[in-house]
């Protein structure tokens, strides 16, 4: 009897295999990745079926969304409101929408797996000019995102152009120099 109970034991605060506390993170990681891409996929499809080519106006009406479902959240109480200065949130404003912008672009004219390698690969490039610029030595941890960069392959249906690879080039400067300003 008393094994029967250890075995039932062992198996509490388990849901598949899983630790209980796995399950929570496990679940917003995949709703992440699941909402993640399918934006793009969206986006990808209002571009090529429909014909839509305002890179601008599809990062406005992001970000309006964005705006619309935090205020939800705050109104929530799934956060704390925080007062900052126009001048403190201004440039990295500026730096979101800009890489917004410059994925969007990307996104036009590459193939949505070339655009998900690109869009990995910001990770891989800021730490890679951290390093050149300011002498910082990345942490000897390689995360998943940097090690699946490295087995993909863009999708080969689509030639890749230089202006859609020149684009997510300067989206990641742009991000880098966001980051440079603020380790200033």
């Amino acid at each position: 009897m008393g094994q029967a109970t250890a075995g039932v034991e062992s198996t509490r605060g388990r849901w598949l295999g899983l630790k209980a506390s796995w399950i929570k993170p496990l679940a917003f990681g995949a709703l992440n990745i699941a909402s993640a891409s399918g934006i793009v996929f969206a986006n990808k499809l209002v571009m090529t079926t429909y014909g839509f080519s305002f890179t601008c106006t599809l990062t406005w009406i992001h970000t309006l969304f964005t705006l619309v479902g935090m205020r939800l959240f705050l109104m929530a109480g799934m956060f704390q409101h925080k007062s900052l200065q126009l001048r403190q949130v201004l440039p990295l404003a500026a730096a979101y929408v800009g890489y917004i912008v410059l994925c969007n672009l990307s996104l036009q004219v590459n193939t949505v797996g070339f655009y998900q390698v690109m869009k990995i690969a910001v990770a891989p490039t800021v730490m890679l000019l951290d390093l050149i610029v300011f002498g910082i030595v990345p942490a000897p941890k390689v995360s998943p995102n940097t090690m699946g960069e490295l087995a993909q392959t863009p999708n080969k249906q689509q030639p890749l152009c230089l202006l859609g690879r020149s684009l997510h080039g300067v989206g990641q400067q742009h991000i880098q120099r966001h980051q440079q300003r603020q380790q200033q």
